[in-house]
């Protein structure tokens, strides 16, 4: 038994530079994604503006994230600049992807490609001739990704009799796949569900696979996707919200405006982006959501918890600049504000009776494109959930992550901008973790101080070291 398992449709991105008059041209709205047949798909493909730069790249969002979670998480990946206590934070993960692929060429490097990320390929082989799906990611100058997707393969995986043992209640599967029977590389059974939001279109299988997972005890995080995903498919998002089938949502600012208009939310004439973002936290954790995580592009993101904890946390800038520690007791409406060392504010975490909210700031970096960002913004969130981290340093895992993304082309990071996310994540969980050990209590908070400070300032050391 693997420790993650991602479900969602295998899909080969292929990455254009384009002008805005293009995206015209294609009827495409930016930042949106749309599926297409596989006749339109050749027709784009076969356009003058495209056929000269395009790049092609294994993908699809729930590979993406469980490429970028089994790489952060590996124990084979810990640089050697990394101290021991920093790597120790990281918990090691056996991940696994489900989908569906074509008998093919593409289908077969699809394989070796996630198997070559740390990846366990459960993918299914489509016997109708079918084509493994595409991705026409169009990218503009601002850096932002418009798709077309042709999921012709992708499809076919469209009943719960198709799912394999992973994905089964544990009576049909047997008892030696049980979510305690020690199987994964965890020892621990499955611990999470990750699916992408296309699911939704075939909600009835995501649905049979939410409820298998539930079922073995693992949590069920879910990732909205896009906003044309959250209008055409309201009533399934619906259906798996009523069942209390999500623990975790995963959305960008985008979506969660679309969210907000689908639900008849009432939000304020000219509603600012925060007004929409806290409607869309409220609505969902009313629904029974435990934990909605919103990505907000250069605002950084926002995420909010309805289960009460009791701090201290630690908040850490992208690049280890990492912040002073407050200890606030459980359930009390306070706000802490962290400081960094040169003493300017980086965010805000406020713990209620009604659960914790937590602000992380974005960095400002040079934008070459945003294919693949959210979902490395994903895994990095994910990663600092299953390693126990407070909700504050899982957003500042994500923020870590999604701006190492969008300083590379393409949804995969090069050697070097990887070694140094670790590096990075790392330290912003060993910090976490040195606060959380500590004993509660605002003079608690406060002495953790002296031995966190040192110690991350050996961890900035090592990221200069790794730069």
């Amino acid at each position: 038994m693997h420790d993650v398992v991602g479900l969602g449709d295998p899909v080969l991105d292929i990455v254009a530079r384009v002008d805005h008059e293009l995206l015209q041209k294609v009827g495409a709205e930016p930042g949106g994604c749309l599926p297409v047949s596989a006749e339109e798909m050749a027709r784009l493909l076969a356009m003058p503006e495209l056929r000269s730069n395009m790049m092609r790249i294994p993908g699809g969002s729930a590979a993406n994230v469980l490429k970028g979670l089994a790489s952060l998480a590996s124990s084979s990946s810990s640089s050697s600049s990394i101290s021991t206590s920093a790597s120790s934070s990281i918990r090691s993960l056996s991940v696994a992807f489900v989908g569906m692929v074509g008998a093919d060429e593409v289908g077969r490097e699809y394989r070796r490609s996630i198997a070559a990320h740390g990846v366990d390929p459960l993918l299914l082989e489509s016997s109708s001739g079918a084509a493994t799906a595409t991705c026409l990611c169009l990218v503009t100058p601002d850096g932002q990704r418009t798709m077309r997707t042709a999921l012709c393969a992708a499809l076919e995986l469209n009943t719960p009799q198709q799912l394999p043992p992973e994905l089964t209640p544990p009576s049909a599967s047997g008892a030696g796949n049980d979510g305690d029977g020690g199987g994964g590389g965890g020892g621990g059974g499955l611990a999470l569900l990750h699916a992408e939001g296309y699911c939704l279109y075939r909600v009835h299988v995501a649905a049979a696979a939410m409820r298998a997972a539930r079922a073995r005890g693992a949590k069920l995080s879910l990732d909205l996707a896009s906003f044309e995903v959250v209008a055409n498919c309201w009533a399934a998002l619906c259906s798996l919200l009523q069942e209390r089938l999500v623990d975790i949502v995963f959305c960008n600012e985008q979506e969660a405006a679309a969210l907000c208009q689908a639900a008849s939310v009432q939000l304020p004439p000219g509603a600012s982006g925060q007004q929409v973002v806290a409607a869309a936290q409220d609505y969902l954790l009313r629904q029974g959501v435990g934990t909605v995580i919103i990505s907000r592009g250069g605002k950084g993101c926002s995420a909010k918890s309805g289960t009460p904890v009791t701090l201290p946390v630690l908040l850490v800038t992208h690049s280890g600049c990492f912040a002073l520690l407050r200890s606030v007791g459980p359930g009390l409406p306070s706000t802490c504000r962290y400081a960094s060392t040169s003493g300017s504010r980086i965010a805000s975490c406020c713990a209620a009776a009604d659960g914790v909210t937590a602000v992380c700031a974005a960095s400002s970096v040079a934008v070459v494109d945003t294919v693949g960002a959210g979902d490395y913004f994903t895994s990095g969130c994910l990663l600092g959930l299953l390693s126990g981290a407070s909700l504050a340093a899982c957003t500042a895992c994500g923020c870590a992550a999604g701006t190492a993304a969008v300083q590379t082309a393409g949804a995969e990071l090069e050697a070097q901008a990887l070694r140094q996310l670790r590096v990075r994540i790392a330290g912003i969980l060993a910090a976490d973790g040195a606060a959380g050990g500590k004993a509660h209590g605002p003079a608690a908070g406060d002495a953790a101080v002296g031995d966190c400070t040192s110690s991350l300032q050996r961890l900035r050391e090592q990221e200069a070291l790794a730069a």
